[in-house]
């Protein structure tokens, strides 16, 4: 089954256009830099000449996650990585460079994952889908891993309202001033979201959408543990891909930079 609905297509270019108009930073920039990777990658999809040419090869559950991963970071992962990096730069006792370091950093080990689910016609998935060679096992444990990862991160980013004060990024920035905010909490969720980025980023990009991941067999064994284990809809289902990860050793277990906000 190929991505090829209308559909499918014009959910998809909703959401290219919803980058159009997200909100410039602080320093100086008419957008972050990782809205630009973002927004790149899925105007190459949506040109004047061939329109929505290039995600033709995906198939239409690569395309579902996809999508379901853009808007997650559209609609709370950046607003809440935002929100924190704004509570970081307000405080007094962060230097200036800080925060957008730390912002940058997390959000771009999350579109690198975005890049592994075909959004880079450079990577693998993409490679092996517009050659014809996708296995529908693999698409199922993309599929299956990239829910989970949503999952797990859709309640860390609702840590965010534990700052009771929290209403309005002005509202941070006198709070941080003024030195009602504990700072000791945003450096701990910051830290949460850099690590499950980073799990993240093995899981996909580092395991299953690696180049070297074209064993139908072992594709049929994890599946197999997986239906066993917990079935299709298990919470377990990333946590497990993850113990077999580390299992089939160090091959697999690339990581983006070390930088730790």
């Amino acid at each position: 089954m190929r991505a090829n609905s209308q559909t499918d297509l014009g959910r998809l270019y909703g959401v290219y256009s919803q980058l159009l108009f997200l909100p410039p930073n602080d320093h100086g920039h008419d957008q972050f830099i990782h809205q630009n990777m973002l927004r790149n990658y899925l105007g190459a999809a949506f040109n004047a000449d061939e329109s929505m040419r290039y995600l033709w090869h995906l198939p239409a559950d690569i395309c579902r996650v996809a999508l379901k991963y853009m808007k997650f970071y559209i609609d709370i992962f950046e607003p809440c990585l935002r929100t924190l990096s704004h509570a970081k730069a307000s405080s007094p006792m962060t230097r200036s460079e800080v925060p957008a370091l730390v912002h940058e950093s997390i959000c771009s080990a999350y579109l690198i994952v975005l890049s592994s689910l075909g959004a880079d016609p450079e990577k693998s998935l993409y490679r092996r889908a517009q050659a014809g060679l996708l296995r529908q096992e693999q698409v199922r444990l993309v599929a299956l891993a990239v829910e989970r990862v949503v999952e797990r991160l859709d309640p860390v980013c609702g840590l965010q309202f534990q700052f009771s004060t929290v209403k309005s990024l002005d509202s941070i920035r006198k709070c941080a001033e003024l030195g009602e905010l504990d700072m000791s909490k945003v450096d701990e969720l910051l830290r949460k979201l850099w690590e499950e980025v980073q799990w993240a980023y093995g899981l996909i990009s580092g395991f299953l959408t690696e180049e070297r991941f074209r064993s139908k067999r072992l594709e049929l064994l994890l599946l197999r543990y997986l239906d066993e284990d917990c079935g299709d809809s298990g919470s377990k289902v990333a946590e497990d891909l993850e113990v077999m990860n580390a299992r089939m050793g160090s091959g697999f277990r690339q990581r983006p930079g070390r930088l730790k906000p």
